[in-house]
């Protein structure tokens, strides 16, 4: 009846690795890339962005990581991708798929999750000072961590920030109608919600 008795697609686990800033967030993003290849041989990682996908590459190639864009030869190096159409065909293998950022619409995380499927997991990395962050919180989440003194590598946990984050991308969803593609997040939000 009127779908509210459908049953839900399952989903990818979803988990936020949120940091106090940009350098503490690539920092743990690169431990966590170096630790997936040391215990699985391969590491997944899906950017939003082009300029996200641009500064990984940076960032392995300067960690000394290993890193590939070619579907086939990705053991023992971490595979970039920018395609939603190409994740279902991976397989996974326990192996969580890591986001350098969030997306500020709810719909491109609910998609990712949906390709990723069900029984693999996802890590949503963030920072406070990250543009996502910016335009809901205004600095005042930021200024309480630096009271409470979190480090820039210490991981910001909690139930309550990730309701927030995914309450903060479906209000974005509200206000955009027709979204306008960008190549970084900084550019996205200042095109689609006039901040």
């Amino acid at each position: 009846m009127f779908g509210l008795f459908k049953k839900k697609e399952p989903k990818a686990a979803e988990e936020y690795c949120v940091y106090y800033n940009q350098i503490g967030k690539y920092r743990q993003l690169v431990k966590e890339l170096k630790n997936q290849l040391e215990h699985h041989q391969k590491a997944f990682v899906f950017c939003f962005f082009d300029d996200t996908r641009t500064e990984m590459k940076r960032l392995l190639e300067s960690a000394g990581i290993p890193f590939t864009e070619d579907m086939e030869g990705h053991k023992d190096a971490v595979l970039l991708l920018d395609q939603l159409q190409a994740l279902p065909t991976i397989n996974f293998n326990g192996v969580p798929l890591v986001l350098p950022e969030i997306h500020p619409l709810r719909s491109f995380t609910e998609n990712v999750l949906s390709a990723v499927g069900p029984s693999n997991a996802m890590l949503c990395f963030t920072s406070l000072d990250s543009p996502f962050f910016k335009i809901f919180g205004d600095g005042r989440l930021m200024h309480l961590m630096q009271k409470m003194g979190v480090e820039e590598n210490e991981r910001i946990s909690h139930t309550m920030i990730d309701k927030s984050i995914q309450r903060a991308q479906k209000k974005t969803e509200s206000k955009v109608f027709q979204e306008k593609p960008a190549t970084s997040l900084e550019a996205w939000v200042a095109i689609n919600l006039n901040k």
